[in-house]
């Protein structure tokens, strides 16, 4: 069973993005550390950097830290002097001389051997001097739900941990990323495991009714307006919510050691949570959900 992080990004950004300010972002950090959460993922790009330093700052060997460096400037692959200067002022912003794990943020199928060869090596450099422990590897998940630049990333021997999309929409990292990931005892962090899609039956229901289009799935037993609704319908082991389902999907998954949780709103900090350390799916539940989506590698539940 995977372990919770919390994610300082996405469409939330501890609030942030939705008018919350950084008092009560600070706030969730720190429930989020009481609840036990000990696992951080921040970035330079989502401007939360300086708060969770602020958060940590006397507590700093108590919680693992993830950053990134952002790769690209002005559609080229950044130079290690770049990756350098990105990574000296994220150590500022967090308020650390070290950094648990700095992740290469994004990258994409077509840049990935360049990152690799370029960049790496600055990593590396970074590693021995003590500022960085270990080293990783996010995709472009809205642009690469198929999952093409972790297939090649898991054949290198050079990555610490690797960070995958995956949801109930989208499972297809249990087949091609997951087992090799594995195999070479790469850690995975688990995001998206809840996207807009899996908060309301509509959306899913359209999904589906495009897939029946598409001819990717056909069933006389499926609801095609609330695919779903098995899931939370009533019933001892069901969800109270498609988020609820949708977390203790991924954190049970084999191969996901780590589902990152966002949020602005203390509340479902603390549903999101208890969902991730909740029991899995019933079984019955897990092969449905499997059957519907099985072999589908375009969505990511935007």
């Amino acid at each position: 069973m995977a372990r919770a992080g919390l994610g300082s990004g996405g469409h939330s950004r501890l609030g942030l993005a939705n008018g919350k300010s950084e008092k009560e972002a600070l706030a969730l950090i720190n429930q989020a550390l009481a609840l036990g959460v000990n696992f951080i993922d921040t970035a330079p790009l989502y401007g939360t950097e300086h708060i969770v330093g602020e958060a940590i700052k006397k507590k700093r060997d108590k919680v693992v830290l993830s950053t990134k460096v952002f790769p690209y400037r002005d559609g080229e692959v950044i130079t290690p002097g770049d990756l350098h200067h990105s990574l000296q002022s994220s150590l500022n912003e967090l308020k650390t001389d070290y950094i648990d794990i700095v992740h290469l943020h994004g990258v994409t199928p077509d840049a990935y051997e360049q990152c690799r060869d370029s960049l790496l090596p600055a990593l590396e450099t970074a590693q021995r001097e003590g500022k960085v422990r270990f080293i990783g590897v996010s995709e472009y998940f809205q642009k690469d739900p198929a999952h093409r630049m972790l297939q090649y990333a898991i054949q290198d021997d050079c990555w610490d941990t690797i960070m995958v999309g995956h949801n109930i929409l989208n499972q297809s990292a249990h087949d091609t990323v997951l087992p090799r990931a594995q195999e070479n005892n790469v850690g995975v962090i688990g995001m998206f495991a809840v996207r807009r899609a899996l908060a309301d039956h509509t959306m899913i229901g359209d999904i589906v009714a495009d897939m029946i289009a598409r001819g990717l799935y056909y069933s006389k037993k499926v609801d095609t307006k609330k695919p779903l609704a098995f899931l939370t319908k009533g019933g001892k082991g069901r969800a109270k919510t498609l988020a609820e389902a949708a977390y203790r999907f991924v954190s049970h998954e084999e191969g996901i050691d780590m589902v990152l949780t966002g949020t602005g709103n203390r509340d479902h900090l603390k549903a999101n949570l208890a969902a991730i350390y909740g029991a899995p799916l019933k079984a019955e539940h897990l092969e449905r959900v499997r059957e519907l989506f099985s072999g589908i590698n375009y969505l990511t539940g935007e």
